[in-house]
């Protein structure tokens, strides 16, 4: 998946593109870095993942914010690690969706201020599944529909919802899964407040090589 072609890619272009695509719509982000990079996905599951956002957007802001902004991160951190367009696309697209089964996800868990009760929390495990269903008949890649069924499992098995460990992770599923927990924790939420840059770069830390990479 690493490549030695980012000198084709206009890095200033790219990180204009992320900015739409933290900010807009798929179908723009598209728009805007098929100048530089062909993509082979087509306009029909673009505009249903569109689609979904809105869905997602109308019901929950704050869900959908969390989607793009892991979107714009995941493929940040693949462009960092010399990843080739295509997997840097792939890779923030995979971001993008991961939290699409939290339509599903009633919202007095989602907005739920204070911690949840187990049965509770039950039904967000549920999500990753039930996204994974909402997007598997899209022209979309194995690599994204793997990271919207497996960006909460850990490298020691102790994620869900199938308990996966180590390397039955891809690289694009195991990167998502940093990016939602870097967005999820430097932002508010119902039931805590953000943290700061030191207290995100010690959860990574203390996580690396046992959780996440």
């Amino acid at each position: 998946m690493v490549q030695n072609d980012l000198a084709d890619i206009d890095i200033t272009e790219l990180g204009e593109s992320f900015e739409v695509f933290a900010t807009g719509k798929l179908s723009t982000f598209m728009d805007h870095i098929s100048r530089f990079r062909p993509t082979t996905m087509g306009k029909e599951p673009a505009e249903v993942i569109d689609a979904l956002q809105a869905a997602i957007r109308v019901r929950d802001a704050a869900t959908a914010r969390h989607q793009s902004r892991t979107g714009y991160l995941s493929g940040a951190i693949a462009k960092v690690m010399g990843f080739d367009r295509d997997d840097v696309f792939e890779t923030a697209l995979a971001g993008y969706v991961h939290d699409v089964g939290k339509l599903t996800t009633p919202l007095h868990i989602l907005q739920k201020d204070t911690s949840l009760e187990d049965h509770e929390f039950d039904r967000i495990k549920e999500q990753p599944e039930e996204g994974h269903r909402m997007i598997t008949g899209l022209s979309l890649t194995e690599e994204v529909k793997h990271a919207v069924l497996y960006h909460h499992e850990r490298l020691d098995g102790s994620g869900y919802p199938h308990g996966l460990s180590g390397t039955d992770q891809s690289m694009v599923t195991r990167i998502v899964a940093v990016a939602d927990i870097v967005d999820a924790v430097v932002n508010d939420r119902p039931y805590r407040r953000a943290l700061r840059t030191h207290e995100t770069v010690e959860i990574l830390q203390r996580d690396a090589g046992i959780g996440l990479d």
